[in-house]
């Protein structure tokens, strides 16, 4: 009898969590209707992620940070070369995750501290994806804006070009950034970003 009641105890403490839904569709029903359905399941699954908001949050962080091994990802691609088969691979689980939280924006504030890791990946479509995701989220300044203004001063133009836009987004909140933007606006050597960092100089202003 304790044996049967250990492992009921067992199963009850490892059992998920119930999933969000909206109208009937589970959060992971909406996820895989925007991986594989067609367009009119997809925006019917968008406006479900949406209506659902931060509760949608924990599934979709576990989307984006799930990774397989290399020998999973192999046999995914050979299947994926025979006609009808259609398996949703990494990269497209992690951009459909991401837009997804995009989707969300502020909503999303409790995937920030992950993607303040998620940014420092050492992968740069990663990373510099997470940096585009806390922008579009724009909470949680005090610990994001430090580090969007590390990153406005990368040695890649991509990730410099991300942080920027990024610490525009935040507004006034970011005005900690300032004396960094300012620093680097006569030595940004790309023309482009020299003109969107005034532009965010601007953002953080709230100038008219």
């Amino acid at each position: 009898m304790p044996a049967i009641v250990a492992l009921l105890a067992l199963v009850f403490w490892f059992r998920p969590p119930p999933e969000p839904d909206y109208q009937g569709r589970t959060v992971s029903e909406c996820f895989y209707s925007l991986t594989s359905g067609d367009s009119t399941e997809q925006s019917h699954a968008r406006t479900a992620i949406k209506h659902m908001g931060p509760a949608a949050v924990p599934f979709l962080m576990r989307q984006l940070t799930l990774k397989h091994t290399r020998l999973h990802n192999r046999a995914i691609a050979w299947l994926n070369r025979f006609p009808h088969v259609q398996v949703t691979t990494d990269f497209d689980r992690f951009e459909c995750a991401l837009s997804c939280l995009r989707l969300l924006g502020p909503d999303a504030e409790a995937a920030v501290p992950d993607l303040i890791k998620l940014a420092r990946h050492p992968n740069l479509h990663t990373s510099q994806s997470a940096v585009i995701l806390l922008g579009d989220i724009h909470r949680r300044p005090e610990s994001t804006v430090p580090l969007l203004t590390e990153l406005a001063r990368s040695d890649d133009l991509t990730m410099r070009d991300a942080a920027v836009q990024a610490l525009g987004n935040f507004g006034p909140a970011a005005q900690s950034a300032v004396p960094v933007l300012l620093a680097s606006l006569p030595a940004e050597s790309n023309f482009l970003l020299r003109g969107r960092i005034a532009t965010v100089l601007e953002q953080i202003a709230d100038l008219p």
